[in-house]
């Protein structure tokens, strides 16, 4: 059996080990990050129109944070999956391959 060492957030490596032991590798956690998102004001940044994001941590912020048309580049099918649920949000590309 192959043992990995998972070392992203605490959440996130749950969710990569629940994924992985069904294949049959057996899982360790290390968290050696804490994902804590800062206090932004939007508002300044609202004569953006197009964002590149690589994360669900980030999609899940834009999806509660923007009220105005905005074009996000999305890396991942799961962060695009969040990104759906804000109508203000028109997602450009998104890769799905892995």
């Amino acid at each position: 059996m192959i043992k990995i060492l998972l070392t992203r957030s605490a959440e996130n490596n749950l969710e990569m080990a629940a994924a992985l032991k069904k294949y049959g590798y057996e899982c360790f956690l290390c968290p050696m990050l804490h994902i804590e998102p800062l206090a932004i004001n939007f508002d300044s940044y609202d004569h953006f129109r197009d964002v590149i994001i690589t994360s669900n941590v980030a999609a899940k912020i834009l999806v509660a944070n923007i009220n105005y048309a905005i074009n996000v580049w999305v890396v991942g099918k799961k962060a695009a999956d969040v990104l759906a649920e804000n109508k203000n949000i028109k997602i450009i590309f998104k890769n799905i391959n892995h």
